[in-house]
């Protein structure tokens, strides 16, 4: 097992899934696959600053404006990495292809019909979700994306890789078991604590891994196993339904 620290975990999984300043110098396959671990905690800062941006721009603008502004802040931050993933991934699956077509599709950086509507809607899903939520249980925009980012870890352990080499290929030949349980133990702690109360947080956490791994269990079985996009697909995924449980947890009756 490679041994790598704590704080070297997070500052290489702050460097893969942001585009935020920090450290990107040299990146061993090892490190990669051993940030695993902090995934969720890079996705509770990524969710830090969502919430402070959201809560700002309530403060100043109506209506639906903050919902934008959080979404906006979450593509910005991630350089949108995650939702090329979801339009290379549903441009390859949501068709006839074969699965070495798929393959090569999900390689060409040009967006099709079925990636520009999966965009689209998941965009908008986040932005109709966020609006109650912003109003309700603002907290939990804290630990949506910490949840996303912890489900792509237990992807990583679950189901197997797709390609003989590629970027995700790092995290399932690297990635330890150990480093999924100190994410689901991050997460949890996360979950428990997080202002907006554990129940609604578990309740949409449990959403979340339901559409996540549906997902990604289709995938698998389509083309025979999980890729980089794939991951990065289920994490919007995971976001979505995340907000969209919460949505409804804050549009329930009292």
């Amino acid at each position: 097992m490679k041994q790598v620290s704590a704080p070297r975990r997070f500052v290489v999984a702050w460097a893969f899934l942001t585009r935020l300043p920090g450290d990107r110098g040299t990146i061993t396959d090892a490190e990669l696959g051993r940030s695993l671990a902090a995934f969720p905690a890079v996705g509770l800062v990524l969710g830090a600053l969502a919430l402070a941006a959201g809560n700002l721009a309530s403060s100043l603008l109506p209506g639906i404006l903050p919902a934008i502004v959080v979404v906006a802040v979450l593509v910005v931050a991630t350089g949108g990495l995650h939702l090329d993933g979801l339009a290379d991934s549903f441009d390859a699956l949501a068709s006839t292809r074969d699965r070495e077509r798929a393959l090569e599709v999900m390689r060409d950086s040009r967006i099709g019909a079925f990636g520009a509507v999966a965009l689209l809607l998941a965009v908008l899903a986040k932005v109709a979700a966020l609006e109650p939520v912003l109003d309700g249980a603002s907290a939990l925009v804290l630990v949506a994306p910490a949840v996303s980012r912890w489900l792509a870890a237990v992807a990583v352990a679950a189901f197997p890789y797709a390609r003989p080499s590629g970027l995700g290929r790092a995290f399932r030949d690297h990635g330890e078991t150990s480093d999924v349980a100190v994410a689901s133990v991050i997460v949890a702690l996360a979950l428990v604590l997080v202002p907006g109360g554990a129940v609604a947080a578990l309740g949409a956490s449990v959403g979340a891994a339901v559409a996540a791994l549906a997902f990604w269990a289709w995938a698998s079985r389509r083309i025979g196993g999980l890729t980089g996009d794939l991951y990065g697909a289920g994490i919007e995924i995971a976001e979505v339904a995340f907000l969209c449980v919460t949505a409804a947890w804050c549009g329930g009756p009292a």
